[in-house]
């Protein structure tokens, strides 16, 4: 994703051509034929659908902040994010608190200066706590996700070590309403698993191996097709009983949701940007045309 918006900075855009009749300006021939000084889709006689891939989630990466975490619990500092009652995930910024003491966070993480941390299953002493501890970030959507379209969320999860961060279903939750937050009402009402409560529902979840790697983000991604318009979301580990004899813990950041369809259009690089051998391409399953530019031209 980063990559590719510095690229469409840098060596062009990408838009599709207009479908009606053409003014005075030719809008796919790279030359200002009205002469007033614009080409193609710099001039307003060309109306071109520019295609951007934005997040429904609001502030995806944690980089937006109110306050410096100084200790747990502290996703309250990066708004709009939600927690849950009783069962909270950290949130770790450079500017302050770095994490818990004795897990190691991989660095670099892979947008900005901000990432969640979050507990699976939580460990007291030697024996589990009475309930299934489980930490979700939630947040309210930028917009609805409606029922029956396709949707891809694509995600950075953290490891910290083979021992602290064995593989995770890394699982997403939805609900029709925000007024749904904070789900979980106390110490004493099974707050762990978003469905545990009126109205939240598993929309999918992916099994996330890190392999033989200690400390390490892996990018990711799934899809889902909603049944039930949604317009929150929670995400977290799944609801399976966690019955370890450790407490798990994972690292998130760079969320980024939308309609399957809109990720088809993102630009692919190959070669050295320095040698003759650099090439841009998109690879689409719909018949769509359109140009590259440099330099606006």
């Amino acid at each position: 994703m980063k990559s590719t918006k510095k690229l469409l900075s840098v060596l062009g855009m990408l838009f599709l051509l207009p479908l009606g009749a053409y003014a005075q300006e030719i809008c796919d021939n790279a030359i200002d034929d009205d002469g007033d000084g614009l080409i193609d889709f710099q001039d307003n006689d060309c109306e071109c659908e520019f295609i951007e891939l934005r997040s429904l989630i609001p502030n995806p990466s944690f980089e937006n902040m109110d306050c410096c975490p100084d200790q747990f619990f502290r996703l309250d500092c990066a708004p709009p994010w939600f927690t849950s009652i009783g069962t909270v995930p950290d949130y770790i910024h450079t500017c302050g608190w770095s994490g818990p003491e004795g897990i190691a966070v991989p660095l670099p993480s892979t947008a900005g200066q901000g990432i969640v941390g979050f507990s699976y299953g939580q460990v007291l002493g030697n024996l589990p706590i009475e309930w299934d501890w489980k930490e979700y970030a939630a947040v309210c959507l930028l917009g609805t996700m409606e029922a029956g379209k396709t949707y891809r969320i694509e995600f950075s999860l953290g490891f910290s070590s083979q021992l602290r961060s064995p593989p995770l279903e890394l699982t997403l939750f939805g609900t029709p309403d925000c007024f749904n937050f904070p789900f979980g009402l106390g110490a004493n009402d099974l707050p762990g698993c978003p469905t545990n409560h009126d109205d939240w529902y598993r929309l999918e979840g992916k099994l996330v191996d890190p392999g033989m790697a200690g400390e390490v983000w892996i990018d990711d991604f799934f899809e889902f097709t909603p049944e039930q318009d949604i317009r929150a979301i929670a995400i977290g580990g799944p609801c399976e009983h966690f019955d370890g004899e450790i407490t798990n813990y994972y690292f998130l950041d760079n969320l980024i949701m939308e309609e399957t369809f809109r990720f088809q259009y993102q630009v692919s690089e190959s070669g050295d940007i320095c040698e003759n051998d650099f090439t841009l391409s998109v690879d689409v399953s719909t018949a769509v045309e359109f140009q590259w530019y440099r330099d606006s031209i």
